[in-house]
């Protein structure tokens, strides 16, 4: 595996992640988590039960392990994390060099090849991924910056997608009672991604389901950033495999009965599956 000197750091959010996690913590507030409290001390008990549950968050700028960018020469690895710091990050991705760098630096035709298609679809796990055996999400920082510069997307609008996707998994974990981790691990791919794409997706859209009366929007949310992250989500989605396109099918749900129906998987032994979560769903709207 290819390894740097750098080493896991804990992820400190920006201005525009809290603004991500605190309109998920209004979100998830409606499904009837985290208490019955007022809406606006949503935020505050989503960072209650993450510390209480011990979820860790952090970030890395080493290449994503089982990857291809794995493959690629320390030395090599290290210009490419220089030139993702640059002064002026949100630069277009220039393939030229970028291709030009891995072929000046001897990286195999093969590495190239497997690389130069990660980039353009991204597989499972090269952004970020939640790792359930050990609470904790990680975001592996230069290959967003990467893949952000290719489609371009503010890394600064990008990460909070990749962020709200892991604390989907994250959440889906912890809303059915913290099962077992062999449990829920064991739970089928469609399902586990549908979660997630879900809350990534559908993160700014409950609002419009708000009586006048409550008063809130998106914590902090501009209608522009609300636009820029969806857009970046659109074009993340565009690229990925079909597990991660069976959110489609819940879009129009309506937050609660989709949180209601998750709320249903608690304490389960054995394999869950999207058929039955659909079931489920459907009770949930009778």
């Amino acid at each position: 595996m290819n390894t740097l000197n750098s080493t896991f750091t804990p992820y400190r959010f920006s201005r525009k992640d809290n603004v991500c996690v605190a309109t998920f913590a209004q979100l998830v507030r409606l499904g009837g988590f985290l208490g019955n409290d007022s809406l606006g001390n949503a935020s505050r008990c989503l960072r209650d039960a993450m510390k209480h549950d011990g979820l860790g968050i952090i970030k890395t700028d080493e290449p994503p392990p089982r990857s291809p960018f794995s493959m690629i020469p320390p030395r090599v690895w290290k210009k490419i994390v220089d030139w993702t710091n640059s002064d002026d990050p949100n630069d277009d991705f220039d393939e030229i060099f970028f291709s030009r760098l891995l072929q000046d630096e001897n990286v195999p035709p093969e590495t190239r090849r497997k690389v130069g298609g990660a980039m353009k679809n991204p597989p499972e796990e090269i952004l970020g991924l939640y790792d359930p055996t050990c609470n904790r999400i990680i975001l592996f920082s230069t290959t967003i910056k990467l893949w952000a510069r290719r489609k371009h997307i503010k890394d600064t609008v990008f990460t909070p997608v990749v962020l709200i996707h892991e604390l989907g998994h994250w959440f889906h974990k912890f809303a059915v009672g913290n099962s077992p981790v062999s449990t829920f691990s064991n739970s089928s791919t469609d399902l586990l991604e549908c979660i997630a794409q879900w809350f990534s997706a559908c993160l700014f859209s409950f609002v419009k389901y708000m009586p006048s009366k409550y008063g809130f929007g998106p914590s902090g949310a501009s209608g522009a950033f609300i636009r820029e992250y969806n857009d970046a989500f659109s074009k993340l989605n565009a690229t990925q495999s079909s597990p991660y396109q069976t959110f489609h099918q819940f879009e129009k749900c309506l937050p609660w009965h989709f949180l209601s129906a998750l709320r249903s998987l608690r304490q389960l032994d054995g394999k869950t599956d999207l058929p039955f979560f659909q079931a489920k769903l459907l009770q949930a709207t009778t």
